[in-house]
């Protein structure tokens, strides 16, 4: 869009100038704004100058901009400012995503793998949880606000966003179930069956729509497909959810039970928070990669046993040491002459035993060599070794007797 349709473009809110639209919605028009010194880019949500004089849609603005200011957690996009056009309207200013949101993913690679969806809904619950916290529902959950970040070094972060719907109160308040709203808010496809029926959002409506994504993820078909919207909600309420090993065979039993319990038409049979799902995710999550590590683990060489192999095989031999002799001659004494072997590649001399094989120190006796032989002593032996070795040199020659 061009400057002569938009006033909005080229102007200058605040430190950021507006530089081109990047989004419309039904209440609100997203910019790509930059500051002009430090090149740094946001995003600014102006209100449609058609609500601008709406009393209900300024207070949804505002209610947005404060559930985004109350909860602090990475996976929640971020608010920086919050003011008023020269026209009336209400506008803030937020971080600038750069990636894509997960229902282009969907619609591009859909389904996804056990391990990619779980941990995509790992990172969606724990933003729930820290949103939870605070006392805001978001009411809105679904791939469409799922959005994946790209990080400088390449990696992705999941964020929360579109809190237009969202709903803040006290958090000892959140869980009340039975009251009735002023809005039924969500989207059909997504809905949980209590928002269905006109009633006040709890965190657990949060978790059915999750499980309605999770089932999405999945299968790449939503567990309701009808076409209208009646007959949509009237599915959410009425109609048990199918398994999503009904359409995806190969879905591990504990994925289809948690799934099933999050879209639970009771909401007290749902999980009981965000983070005891999370928690159930964290679980499979390990559990998929533990069987993927095993599964594409690398051959091992023909001949070559693993260390576990090794330590427990019955047939395995111990190397010789210098500080202790090998095999049985370790355990019991050895009382044959001592006779004097080859220098051993390490420099150091050793003393072979004649009447049973096995390697000891240079300089040990026979009457030494009872077993066990602890390491000091050998340790000893050889310090005195190499000091008796040292003064008997050539370059320090022992006196000759007179």
């Amino acid at each position: 869009m061009n400057a002569s349709l938009d006033p909005l473009l080229g102007v200058t809110l605040g430190d950021y100038r507006i530089e081109e639209e990047v989004g419309r919605g039904g209440m609100g028009v997203v910019y790509r704004a930059v500051h002009p010194l430090i090149g740094r880019k946001v995003a600014v949500k102006v209100l449609r100058p058609e609500f601008a004089d709406d009393p209900e849609q300024v207070s949804r603005f505002l209610k947005e901009a404060q559930a985004l200011s109350a909860v602090k957690h990475r996976g929640v996009i971020d608010i920086i400012s919050f003011g008023n056009l020269p026209s009336g309207s209400q506008y803030m200013v937020m971080e600038y995503l750069e990636g894509e949101a997960l229902d282009a993913l969907l619609l591009r690679e859909s389904p996804l793998s056990v391990t990619r969806a779980m941990a995509l809904v790992e990172e969606v619950l724990d933003a729930l949880s820290a949103a939870h916290r605070c006392g805001v529902v978001h009411r809105d959950i679904k791939p469409a606000n799922v959005f994946m970040l790209t990080q400088s070094n390449g990696t992705r972060v999941v964020k929360l966003v579109d809190f237009g719907l969202a709903r803040r109160t006290a958090v000892e308040l959140m869980d009340r179930k039975g009251e009735r709203s002023s809005l039924m808010a969500g989207t059909p496809e997504y809905i949980s069956p209590e928002q269905a029926m006109g009633l006040a959002a709890t965190p657990r409506s949060d978790l059915y729509a999750v499980g309605v994504m999770l089932f999405e993820m999945l299968s790449g078909v939503l567990p309701f497909a009808d076409a209208g919207v009646v007959e949509l909600l009237d599915a959410h309420v009425n109609r048990p959810a199918p398994l999503v090993s009904s359409r995806v065979t190969s879905i591990p039993e504990s994925v289809d039970a948690l799934v099933a319990s999050m879209l639970e038409k009771d909401p007290d049979a749902r999980p009981a928070s965000a983070d005891l799902a999370r928690t159930a995710v964290q679980r499979i999550l390990k559990e998929q990669r533990t069987q993927e590590t095993h599964v594409g683990a690398t051959p091992r060489t023909s001949g070559v046993k693993p260390a576990l192999e090794w330590a427990s095989s019955p047939a395995r031999v111990t190397a010789p040491s210098p500080r202790r002799p090998a095999g049985r001659a370790a355990s019991r004494p050895c009382r044959g002459p001592l006779r004097r072997a080859p220098t051993r590649t390490s420099g150091t001399p050793v003393t072979r035993c004649a009447r049973r094989p096995g390697w000891a120190p240079a300089g040990a006796s026979s009457s030494s060599l009872r077993s066990p032989w602890p390491a000091s002593r050998w340790r000893w032996r050889s310090w005195a070794n190499r000091s008796a070795n040292r003064s008997s040199s050539p370059s320090n020659p022992s006196p000759k007797p007179q």
